[in-house]
């Protein structure tokens, strides 16, 4: 657990995921004593839980990380968090619709800048609050459905709440997906071993069409790899989904520059990558820039490579590419001293 922690924030929620295991699956809560000890571990897993925070936010450096994090990012802390309650509505509905034509490395998501710009963001913060109280309300009566939603919800808390991350991955998926399935696993078994005896024929039916599914999402998943064949098909594929996201069209640019030499594709993508939206704009308006001067300095334009470095340079300041790159074309012009001092 402590050697996760070091590594991957979202580990912070595995304490918290065994103690919802014990208490739904092992513990009697009818049982008064047993109902004072998980008050207790629940109690001091709080403690421990504040006491992290404390330490990362006072004595560590997270206020400034979260804080500083945002002022770079296209949204707020606020719009990020009213717009995570949409994308993870939208987690649920690919686990459920995995047509590859919705599946992604890179999502046009709108900034929701209020609970009803889009409407959407009150109907999935409704949608979830209604599916954590459904789950907690029926935890005795119906514990698989409820672990399975709790465990769902916590494990998206972390990379879906306030840290300054980007918006959406869909690998954030993965592991809060890891029960998703196993209440309909459950209600199917139940399903065909009621018609087995009953209706024999229904029970077959409920069989083969679980095996058409399977089939079906074993097509989708190698169509899906298909995009992933290779870094070209694969960001194409990208653009096609989110052409208003700049990461495709300026990872698409370097691959046709630095694979394939193709300097009119790349020109041409990284200036189109230029205009459209990230999530940092800053230091991605930076990067095309740089990659545009690039292709003028193999072009044996240092002059005009310079001008787009020094441009990159003033929009995110700092940028060690692109500083690298200006210095290469002031040597290219034999402007030593000013090279010299750019170094420096």
């Amino acid at each position: 657990f402590f050697l996760a922690l070091g590594s991957k924030e979202n580990s912070v929620t595995l304490p918290l995921s065994l103690f919802l295991l014990e208490i739904i699956f092992f513990q009697n809560l009818d049982h008064p004593t047993t109902r004072k000890k998980i008050i207790l571990s629940a109690a001091v897993i709080s403690a421990l839980l504040i006491l992290f925070a404390l330490i990362y936010f006072t004595l560590g450096d997270g206020f400034r990380l979260v804080n500083n994090g945002h002022s770079n990012r296209s949204f707020t802390l606020l719009q990020r968090l009213m717009t995570e309650s949409r994308i993870v509505i939208l987690y649920i509905s690919q686990l459920f619709y995995p047509n590859p034509l919705r599946l992604s490395i890179e999502h046009d998501i709108q900034i929701s800048t209020s609970l009803l710009q889009p409407w959407t963001t009150l109907a999935a913060i409704g949608l979830i609050i209604g599916l954590i109280g459904l789950a907690l309300a029926g935890v005795r009566k119906r514990p698989v459905f409820g672990f399975s939603v709790l465990f769902f919800f916590l494990n998206h808390f972390i990379e879906s709440s306030f840290l300054p991350l980007e918006l959406i991955f869909e690998h954030r998926n993965y592991l809060p997906s890891l029960f998703f399935f196993w209440p309909i696993a459950v209600s199917l078994i139940k399903l065909i071993d009621y018609y087995r005896i009953k209706q024999p024929s229904t029970s077959r039916v409920v069989c083969g069409g679980i095996v058409v599914l399977v089939i079906l999402l074993t097509a989708s998943t190698y169509i899906r790899n298909m995009a992933w064949a290779t870094e070209k098909t694969l960001w194409e594929d990208a653009m096609q989904k989110a052409p208003g996201r700049a990461r495709p069209a300026y990872n698409l640019a370097k691959y046709h520059y630095v694979r394939e030499g193709r300097l009119d594709e790349a020109l041409q993508l990284f200036s189109r990558a230029l205009n459209l939206d990230a999530d940092t704009p800053a230091h991605s308006k930076a990067m095309a820039l740089n990659g545009m001067a690039s292709i003028h300095f193999s072009r044996q334009d240092p002059a005009k490579a310079l001008q787009l470095c020094r441009q990159a340079l003033k929009t995110y300041p700092g940028f060690e590419s692109a500083a690298y790159n200006s210095v290469l074309a002031l040597i290219k012009m034999q402007r030593w001293q000013e090279a010299s001092r750019a170094i420096d």
